[in-house]
């Protein structure tokens, strides 16, 4: 009951940033092949966005990243004014080409500033940026583009660009949408009007809207009452939400007067139950009125609570509701969580933060008790389905049959727990069940739930996806390309829904590509079948095998599960996984089925084990097996809690050093005796590599560490 703040915290973390399921990304592979340039630009401009790239990375600093880039004018250097000198046409086409290639953070950020030099409100500016912004994975870097992306609209954007955009708000995600209403409500295009409008499109991020909706005067609180029952059901809880801050902060006695009057006439109007409380949450605390509470309480009697709204945070209002109405549902059903639970249902009750006590929550298998909690949770839940601690109890349930490893159990009500009241469980509850799905349930499990009739019908498409996951984590690549294009077929064409709207998007506040996601990786796996099929027919072909593990290593998403949308690392971080991976028997087959380069490593090691390796294959092989050691400790923190950091490290170091014990006279040695100063803060490589690769492209690099070190 203590969540709320932590997840909303996350969830707007993700909504910024993502998660990407490794951290970082490492070097690029030895003789593995590369991206292509600027082919549909003129070769004179090519070369001449060549030149400013080269120009900016050699100067680039991470640190400037938030300040400069962010900027109207961004960077300042030669080249790019030259940049400024090219037909709008040309500069618009190697922006747009630059930014689809980009493949770091720094291109990102370079492609991004070269807008500063596009003319003001350019045709088809706008839509260029629009489109990189729209077309950004949520794992991607979306925090540093949205905000790139806001100085440059608001320059660039047309009233044709701005037209267009307001009729297609809803299909973007919801910080995306944030962002441009801000350019919008700055350029004074988003009056009330037009915002009321958006309000009744569906899809809109309704708090944007409001958001920009200052100030609000009698005028518009007017206007909001004429449209407001077009509204959906969560736009009018938002939009009641909203109207009631201002009636009880709002400057003026007469607007406060004005917002609670309307609060009441929009009572009268509403028949939903989720407006209705909230609307009636929203004159108590403006008026105090115990007819309002009392109304309220009748309602809850009458609909039970309904999930999402903020009033079930409110632990003050809810022991007074105990308290004044001790026979009503709300406070029947705390009496009987408690009983259960075994401790006060109110935070407040046993822990006061502004006493500085100490932190009373514990989590982990340690917390439950199956024996004396699965009867007691399954009575409450029987009587108690519309109560604010619904969600807790399913959780818990759900929790205790994870423990005796009844799996169907299990994912069912984890699955419930993230549907029911309050809501404040709904993260932890869709982030549990999918590392209970795609982690820990055994294979032969999972396929026994795939076939059996019991399951609820939402869970089967989550469960006939993983399956192929685990396959592919398996290496069985033919196999679960017939059953992501079996998948695909089943369900590809019914949206979201089809696999549980209560996973996708709304675990982390993004409109994820999942589709998409789940093509593209049939695609990769189709390829690897393929290959692996050929390397059995031809088994003395390294130069193949190396380039699968290649093609392997540069893709972290081959491995990964997609109904995370983005947000496993988020979960772990939140849900405790990452404190708690000493209990999870199945760790340590879970991270190296899911990482990419583990599964790249097993070819760079075989292909240097084969009799048919040329010399310098062998020397590549090698070369890459320390870079996979180094995507793998990249990772993530499961990946070094798991795996084990030091142990990480300690192959990095062994792998580079068995490099230059062998392959002394390659043009790669000095890369390997600066990552093993990198890796060790070993002087003495900076110092092998000065005298014996003097000529060398990193010698320049290895100075000015050493100098570093010996100022």
């Amino acid at each position: 009951m203590v969540k709320r703040l932590r997840m909303v915290v996350l969830v707007l973390a993700l909504l910024i940033a993502g998660c990407a399921p490794g951290a970082t990304k490492p070097p690029a592979l030895p003789g593995a092949g590369g991206a292509g340039g600027l082919s549909a630009v003129p070769p004179e401009a090519a070369a001449k966005f060549e030149d400013a790239k080269r120009a900016f990375l050699a100067t680039f600093k991470e640190e400037a990243i938030y300040g400069r880039a962010q900027g109207s004018a961004g960077f300042q250097y030669p080249e790019k004014e030259a940049l400024g000198k090219l037909p709008a046409g040309s500069l618009l086409a190697g922006i747009k080409e630059g930014l689809a290639g980009a493949k770091s953070r720094p291109e990102m950020v370079f492609w991004l500033d070269l807008f500063s030099v596009v003319p003001d409100h350019e045709p088809g500016a706008a839509q260029v940026l629009l489109d990189y912004l729209i077309s950004l994975p949520p794992e991607g870097d979306r925090y540093l583009a949205y905000q790139s992306g806001r100085v440059h609209l608001a320059r660039l954007m047309r009233e044709e660009d701005a037209a267009l955009l307001m009729s297609m708000l809803g299909r973007y995600d919801e910080g995306l949408q944030y962002l441009l209403l801000s350019v919008l409500h700055g350029q004074g295009i988003l009056t009330v009007e037009k915002a009321i409008e958006l309000l009744k499109q569906p899809d809109v991020y309704a708090q944007a809207v409001v958001a920009h909706l200052d100030p609000i005067t009698a005028g518009v609180l007017s206007l909001l009452g004429k449209d407001f029952t077009k509204f959906t059901t969560k736009t009018q809880v938002v939009v009641a939400e909203r109207v009631g801050h201002l009636s009880k902060w709002g400057p003026g006695e007469g607007l406060k007067r004005d917002a609670l009057s309307w609060l009441n006439t929009m009572l009268e109007k509403s028949r939903e139950p989720a407006v209705r409380q909230e609307i009636l949450y929203q004159v108590y605390q403006v008026s105090d009125s115990k007819e309002s509470l009392d109304h309220l309480v009748v309602e809850v009697e009458k609909d039970g609570t309904t999930p999402g709204l903020n009033i079930w945070g409110n632990h003050y209002l809810l022991r007074e509701i105990r308290s004044s109405y001790p026979d009503s549902y709300l406070a029947r059903g705390f009496v009987a969580y408690e009983k259960v639970r075994g401790r006060p249902y109110f935070v407040l009750d046993f822990w006061d933060s502004m006493r500085n006590d100490p932190w009373p929550f514990k989590y982990g298998s340690g917390q439950y008790e199956p024996a004396k909690e699965i009867p007691g949770w399954l009575e409450f839940l029987e009587d108690f389905s519309k109560h604010p601690g619904a969600d807790d109890a399913a959780y818990r349930l759900g929790r205790c049959y994870e423990l005796q490893g009844k799996w169907k159990e299990a994912l069912t009500w984890l699955a419930k727990a993230a549907v029911l009241p309050d809501g404040d469980l709904h993260f932890d509850s869709r982030g549990r069940l999918l590392f209970v799905l795609d982690g820990r349930v055994p294979p032969a499990e999972l396929e026994k739930l795939a076939g059996d009739p019991e399951v609820v019908p939402e869970l089967k498409p989550l469960i006939e996806y993983t399956l192929a996951v685990r396959d592919i984590r398996d290496e069985n690549y033919q196999r679960a390309s017939e059953r992501l294009a079996a998948f695909i077929e089943r369900y590809g064409d019914k949206g979201a829904d089809a696999t549980g709207e209560l996973l996708l998007g709304g675990a982390v506040g993004v409109r994820y590509p999942f589709w998409a996601r789940i093509r593209e990786q049939q695609g990769w796996v189709s390829s690897l079948a393929e290959q692996t099929a050929r390397l059995k027919s031809d088994s003395s072909n390294p130069e193949a095998l190396y380039q699968l593990g290649a093609e392997i290593y540069r893709n972290q998403f081959i491995y990964y599960n997609f109904l995370w949308a983005g947000a496993r690392q988020g979960f772990n971080w939140v849900g405790h996984i990452n404190e708690l991976w000493a209990e999870i028997p199945e760790k340590q087959a879970y991270l190296q089925g899911l990482i990419n380069y583990q599964h790249a490593l097993k070819c760079f090691e075989a292909v240097e084990k084969s009799p048919q390796a040329t010399g310098d294959l062998k020397a590549k092989a090698l070369y890459s097996q320390g870079l996979a050691h180094i995507g793998i400790l990249q990772w993530g923190l499961d990946s070094e809690t798991v795996l084990g950091a030091e142990s990480i490290r300690g192959k990095i170091v062994d792998t580079y050093k068995r490099f230059i014990e062998t392959y002394s006279r390659s043009s790669m040695a000095d890369d390997a005796l600066l990552t093993l100063y990198a890796y060790t803060k070993d002087k003495a490589y900076l110092e092998r590599l000065l005298t014996d690769y003097a000529n060398g492209d990193r010698a320049c690099e290895a100075r000015e560490l050493l100098q570093q070190v010996n100022p």
